[in-house]
C-alpha cells in the first residue's frame, strides 16, 4: 500500500477520531486502575470474571504483569499523570519483587 492510497482524513474527522481514541484510553485506564488492583497480595488480580469481580486465587503470570507494567509506563510517560506513574510503579515492583 502507498501513501497515494490512503484515504485523505479532513482536518475535523482527525480531531473526532483523536478524542475518541483519548476516551477510549481514558476508558482503559479508569478500568485497570479500579478494578484489577490487587489490594491484599499486591499487584493486579490474575483474573477478572464477567461481573467484574476479581478471581481469588488466580494465579498471577508474569506476561499479564508485564504487560501492565508497560501499559502503565507508556500512558506515564506520555501523559505525565502523577496516578499513572504511580500504577507503573506498583506494576514494577511487583514483577520484580513476585516473579525474580
Amino acid at each position: 500500500m502507498t501513501l497515494a492510497m490512503v484515504p485523505a482524513i479532513a482536518q475535523p474527522d482527525l480531531c473526532e477520531l483523536l478524542s475518541a481514541l483519548r476516551a477510549e484510553l481514558d476508558a482503559i485506564v479508569g478500568w485497570w486502575s479500579s478494578l484489577a488492583v490487587d489490594h491484599e497480595h499486591g499487584g493486579f488480580w490474575g483474573q477478572i470474571d464477567c461481573a467484574c469481580q476479581p478471581v481469588r486465587g488466580a494465579e498471577k503470570y508474569v506476561i499479564q504483569n508485564a504487560r501492565i507494567c508497560w501499559f502503565f509506563s507508556a500512558v506515564a510517560l506520555r501523559s505525565g499523570d502523577t496516578k499513572q506513574t504511580a500504577m507503573a510503579t506498583r506494576a514494577y515492583k511487583h514483577l520484580f519483587g513476585h516473579f525474580t
